[in-house]
């Protein structure tokens, strides 16, 4: 069995689906959490009102007792027209849930009822500990203390003025036997929803909490990656002149006549330059990647040229290594890009190179409108201790100050709204993946 290790990340759900992130339209997840509890105060609101309805046709029929069906009734009509504008008002995006009011307003409409039906007399006064624990929960401490302290205002006023329960169908024991068992009824329905509904928030908060956790790692990361960015950019520029005087100096050698005679100190030179030209193409990419805007749109590309792309770019700078290209998955699939993907996957082939595998393979499969894109070699693998850590700062078995390659391609796979996925295969060796939504496909001919 294979060890692995998916790397998460903000833009994963709780399913572990990854979730594409398009700039500027992120509903803030918090938001999402809040309307999530809202819509448990809905359902609150439906399970009140039929089982109002209930009590009220079994109080009459069965028990025969003389309500007053028409106000009661009337209540329950108003509590079904205000549910429907809080369910209207959720289905309008950009509209924010109010505790406050939902909770205010059930409070107010279950006074009504119990005024109605014997105040605290009535079994189901045991209610307002619902709305209690719910303010608790939902609103700020200043909040939860209104609805708190209107609901016992409520209950004792409730104690001296209301209409009386009367059941007149029945004599004193048998009355009281049934007052008993409404009072068991109410305090297990409270006792139930408190349970269910109470689990669903928390559910939700707790979602809320860990969103907010990988944010807060979120903020270090790209914190991290700021000082490196502003570090590589202050080397790069004071490496530019130096690079450019070694470049003088080798090219007046070369046209020294004694030097230029010696045609294996003239290849060597050649070399140097060559070397050089590339290590002030690098310099110039890094000063350029410096001031790349962050806001910038993201281009999507075509996959597949863009791993020949990397492939030829890296096999060209190491003269003998060769690289197993089996990406014929990723053709005609479209995928966000940032430049500094290629870096990030030219990092991961360094890494299988320095682990002294003797193959490395590219290799590209899709899966559920993913693309995953997968460097695999022949080394000795992750060590099990640090498989779990790799993809973090400086996690990494070459010791301190290592582990920056895996780290950066965590970070453009995170930007890009994929992950990375880090496994040791059964059959020896690791396989470093970058796993990204596909953005769109080339159309079949």
């Amino acid at each position: 069995m294979n060890s692995s290790v998916a790397i998460p990340d903000a833009g994963r759900l709780a399913d572990g689906r990854s979730r594409a992130v398009t700039p500027g339209t992120t509903v803030p997840f918090a938001f999402h959490v809040a309307r999530q509890n809202m819509r448990q105060l809905v359902l609150l609101n439906w399970i009140a009102i039929t089982g109002q309805l209930a009590a009220i046709g079994a109080s009459v029929v069965l028990l025969g007792v003389n309500l007053p069906l028409l106000p009661m009734l009337g209540m329950i009509a108003l509590q079904v027209v205000v549910n429907l504008l809080f369910v209207g008002r959720l289905a309008r995006s950009g509209a924010h849930p109010n505790f406050m009011l939902a909770l205010g307003f059930d409070v107010v409409a279950l006074t009504v009822q119990l005024y109605l039906s014997g105040g605290t007399d009535n079994p189901f006064c045991f209610l307002y500990l619902l709305h209690v624990v719910l303010a608790a929960i939902l609103l700020t401490p200043a909040r939860a203390a209104l609805i708190a302290a209107g609901s016992v205002l409520f209950f004792c006023a409730l104690s001296f003025r209301h209409v009386p329960l009367v059941l007149s169908a029945w004599d004193a024991r048998d009355a009281e036997m049934i007052m008993t068992f409404g009072r068991w009824s109410s305090f297990g329905l409270v006792a139930i929803l408190l349970t269910i509904l109470t689990a669903r928030i928390n559910r939700n908060l707790r979602l809320r909490d860990e969103h907010l956790s990988e944010l807060g790692q979120k903020r270090v990361e790209d914190l991290a990656i700021m000082r490196m960015g502003l570090f590589a950019s202050g080397a790069a520029h004071e490496l530019g002149t130096p690079l450019s005087s070694l470049a003088v100096l080798i090219a007046d050698w070369r046209r020294s006549q004694h030097l230029a005679d010696d045609e294996e100190l003239a290849a060597e030179m050649d070399l140097a330059l060559h070397e050089l030209d590339r290590c002030k193409t690098i310099v110039s990419n890094i000063l350029h990647s410096s001031g790349y805007a962050r806001s910038e749109e993201l281009k999507v590309l075509d996959a597949g040229s863009l791993l020949s792309d990397v492939i030829d770019k890296w096999e060209e700078s190491r003269p003998g290594r060769v690289v197993e290209r089996d990406f014929d998955a990723a053709d005609g699939a479209f995928i966000a890009f940032q430049p500094a993907l290629q870096q990030a996957l030219s990092s991961i082939l360094d890494n299988a190179d320095e682990a002294g595998s003797d193959i490395i393979r590219l290799v590209a499969s899709r899966s559920a409108g993913e693309l995953r894109i997968a460097v695999v070699d022949s080394g000795p693998g992750f060590p099990e201790d640090l498989l779990e850590t790799a993809g973090n700062l400086y996690e990494s078995s070459k010791g301190p100050g290592h582990g920056i390659g895996l780290f950066l391609a965590n970070h453009v796979a995170r930007q890009l709204g994929g992950y990375l996925q880090i496994e040791n295969r059964a059959e020896g060796g690791a396989s470093v993946a970058i796993v990204l939504p596909i953005m769109r496909e080339a159309r079949a001919s």
